[in-house]
């Protein structure tokens, strides 16, 4: 069966709301350079678009946030799912953070372990560093090694999540109060991933909301 037209992006968003269409075209359509060239147009929108701090703070949220949205309903995960995020929304959250641009995403959803785990291997392909209180061996960390692990990849300069999955744990407090101490744009879900509804929290670096 002939894949679908490939889907010329119109906006800059496009790449986060379409993602799923593009990794579909991908599989479809063998030995193609749709990364490629959804990077050259992102490339070109940054370059030739006059945007505002505002406006990339909105694009970050729909970004990282849609990574999540998009792992809680995969069916297939394969190499085109794993390239398009570790490629085309790499380079979109790279450049962010090169424009001081660096999202804190607090996620609290009670969700099966194998969603968690895909979300996080997402957003770490595409350079969102991912900080979660379960250990392998079924215990869980306490509060202080959940502070360290996130306040080393806060001094690394990186866009950071923090992930809980049940109520088995409780750290969002102390996460949330972090949060408010850094220079990032902080975003807390805790609403299913079928609703685009997310909460901006204020930090001192991002004390209004980018919408």
């Amino acid at each position: 069966m002939a894949s679908a037209p490939f889907r010329e992006p119109k906006k800059i968003t496009d790449l986060a709301e379409f993602a799923g269409d593009y990794i579909e075209f991908m599989r479809a359509t063998p030995q193609n350079s749709v990364c490629e060239r959804l990077i050259d147009y992102a490339a070109s929108f940054f370059t030739d678009v006059p945007v505002t701090t505002g406006q990339l703070q909105g694009l970050a949220v729909m970004v990282v946030d849609r990574i999540y949205r998009y792992a809680a309903d995969l069916t297939i995960k394969d190499a085109a799912t794993t390239a398009y995020f570790s490629e085309v929304t790499r380079y979109i959250l790279d450049f962010l953070a090169g424009r001081d641009v660096r999202v804190f995403y607090i996620l609290d959803n009670d969700i099966r372990r194998d969603r968690v785990d895909l979300a996080m291997e997402l957003m770490f392909r595409a350079g969102v560093f991912v900080v979660s209180p379960y250990n392998v061996d079924g215990t869980t960390m306490d509060a202080a090694d959940v502070r360290r692990a996130l306040e080393v990849e806060l001094l690394a300069g990186r866009h950071v999540a923090y992930v809980e999955k049940d109520a088995s744990v409780d750290h969002l407090r102390l996460v949330t109060e972090l949060a408010r101490d850094t220079d990032r744009l902080v975003i807390f879900r805790n609403v299913a991933p079928t609703s685009p509804d997310v909460q901006h929290i204020r930090s001192r670096g991002v004390p209004t909301s980018p919408w």
